[in-house]
């Protein structure tokens, strides 16, 4: 089933005159831009250019008859609808898939172990969200390893357990935090790279 509109057809004729008289203007003033632009190096074969192209064919009103005359189908509009729904989904999926993917990797790097002094560091990463993007890290413990199976958390960046070698350690809890947001950093660049 097709759609005419009959304000369409009452100005097609008028359409076509407009449409006519604003090619004719443009190709006119076209020419003129292009003859003063080269400053007259070229002007005469690119008027016999101008000429040679088949200005009558292009401004029929055949040609452009499908401005004027709209001709749409209930169906078309349906299938166009049906089609812009299901590549927006599936664009937003891959996109939304692909930037979870890249944070559940990069809060997956949450705990290093130093084995020379047998502390376990661990954190919980958080990313950035308006402005900055970035990932930080934050809820940042420290646990000593030389108890057994049973880590114990340190406080104020030494451990708790007066018998233990650990026990004068002073962790500086802001070079930590420093170089953990340098590896997430790293991280986060090298996601970047793969995606």
């Amino acid at each position: 089933m097709l759609f005419y509109s009959p304000f369409s057809l009452c100005m097609s004729n008028f359409a076509r005159e407009f449409i006519k008289e604003i090619f004719m203007k443009k190709r006119e003033a076209l020419i003129a831009l292009v003859s003063i632009a080269i400053s007259g190096i070229l002007n005469e074969p690119i008027i016999a250019a101008f000429k040679m192209i088949p200005w009558d064919k292009i401004i029929s009103t055949e040609s452009w008859e499908w401005v004027s005359l709209p001709k749409v189908s209930i169906l078309n509009i349906i299938f166009f609808i049906i089609l812009l729904v299901a590549v927006y989904y599936i664009a937003y999926l891959l996109l939304i898939n692909r930037k979870n993917v890249a944070i559940n990797k990069l809060k997956s790097l949450n705990y290093f172990i130093d084995d020379k002094n047998h502390v376990k560091v661990t954190w919980d990463v958080g990313i950035g969200t308006i402005y900055n993007h970035d990932p930080f890290a934050y809820n940042i413990q420290f646990f000593c390893l030389r108890h057994g199976e049973l880590p114990l958390r340190m406080q104020n960046g030494c451990c708790q357990d007066s018998t233990c070698t650990n026990c004068s350690l002073h962790i500086n809890e802001r070079n930590v935090e420093n170089y953990i947001e340098s590896l997430l950093l790293k991280k986060q660049q090298d996601l970047k790279g793969l995606s």
